[in-house]
């Protein structure tokens, strides 16, 4: 079955036991990603994923400090609440929690270039 959803409409699925509720940390968003935690564990989500801004627009990439911080507030408020709070890759390699992005992950563009990165501007490009 597919649905078409508007804005908003993740707060129709967030309960669904196999949702995973996405919260994209922008420069100076704190606040928000945290508010948006707590709604979506007041509308009975189960699992949260931290992702911080790693794109082009580097005025919105957060500063590893506010990373941590996040990563740290959702963590706690998953061990309250029980519900399983985690980072994407490159989150966590920022954060120090992890070696690698990725690992054993490779895109492959239209023409079939292979690539390990989904981001030009990672930092972490090449074996950085």
């Amino acid at each position: 079955m597919a649905c078409r959803l508007a804005r908003g409409g993740w707060k129709a699925l967030v309960a669904h036991p196999r949702a995973t509720v996405n919260l994209l940390l922008l420069r100076g968003g704190l606040a928000e990603v945290t508010s948006w935690a707590v709604e979506a564990i007041r509308r009975g989500a189960r699992r949260l994923l931290l992702l911080g801004y790693k794109g082009h627009q580097t005025q919105f990439v957060p500063p590893t400090g506010e990373l941590a911080s996040a990563f740290s507030l959702l963590t706690m408020l998953g061990r309250r609440v029980g519900l399983v709070v985690a980072a994407d890759d490159y989150s966590r390699r920022r954060l120090g929690l992890a070696q690698t992005c990725g690992e054993g992950f490779v895109r492959v563009s239209l023409d079939g270039r292979r690539d390990r990165c989904c981001f030009v501007a990672c930092e972490y490009r090449n074996g950085k």
